[in-house]
């Protein structure tokens, strides 16, 4: 499944905002270049912690805006995550009992899943051996019994429970769980990974800076820098003298 096809899908409307950094002025392509180059470091320097790391809990605290909302508008896409993986027509509500610490967790496991499973992907062009095919069995089990989840109905509606939603969260950590027993160190190094990699940034636009970012509350006038590395589509702002993100990309 491509970037695209795992990602479209709504983003969430944000109903704050982050303090005015100041537009650029059409007399500064200097200034606009070499900060675009500094948000290309940044976000090699992402993905270089992602390879490590193969989990987005620890890249989320240190990488994220401190914003609380953006964060909050973050995790709440959760919701739509799900909808995308369980094909439903609709985005789930949830009960009164689902607090933003449970919603953190699932978001943080859909997406630490997603992405280890684009990665996963992009050695798919050479025929798996038989431990391979052992493992794609294990993986196809884990994620089976994922779609097999059930939730609750109200008025013909999902609404999903805290505790519906935890399973959901467990799930998708085994199904990562997996898929790390794939990714070791030396995957990323693999001449067909590397040549997947430059195919899926060949076909993705430059980066850029974008005049604010309406959907998560930046205001015009804030530069938003939109940089496609590796599998990821970041949008940065900077915050604290330091490139965070504020949302990876969704392809619309």
């Amino acid at each position: 499944m491509t970037r695209r096809a795992l990602g479209s899908m709504l983003l969430i409307l944000a109903t704050f905002a982050l303090p005015t950094g100041g537009a650029y002025a059409q007399n500064e392509p200097v200034k606009r270049t070499a900060d675009i180059e500094r948000a290309v470091a940044a976000g090699d320097a992402f993905v270089e912690e992602w390879h490590r790391a193969q989990d987005l809990a620890p890249l989320y605290d240190k990488w994220y805006v401190v914003n609380p909302a953006i964060r909050r508008s973050n995790d709440r896409l959760f919701y739509l995550l799900f909808q995308f993986t369980a094909g439903l027509g609709y985005v789930p509500g949830y009960e009164a009992d689902v607090d933003e610490a449970t919603v953190h967790d699932a978001f943080v496991a859909f997406e630490t899943a997603r992405y280890l499973s684009l990665e996963y992907s992009l050695s798919m062009e050479e025929p798996p051996d038989l431990d391979e095919k052992a493992a794609d069995s294990e993986l196809e089990r884990a994620r089976r019994e994922l779609r097999l989840k059930k939730f609750s109905r109200s008025d013909g509606d999902g609404v999903l429970t805290r505790a519906e939603i935890s399973k959901l969260t467990r799930a998708m950590q085994r199904i990562s769980e997996i898929l790390r027993k794939r990714l070791g160190p030396e995957y990323f190094e693999l001449p067909v990974y590397k040549r997947q990699v430059q195919e899926l940034l060949a076909d993705e636009e430059a980066p850029r800076i974008e005049d604010g970012f309406e959907k998560y509350g930046i205001p015009r006038g804030t530069p938003v820098y939109r940089v496609p590395r590796a599998v990821f589509v970041f949008y940065l702002v900077e915050e604290l003298g330091e490139f965070r993100v504020v949302t990876l990309g969704f392809e619309l």
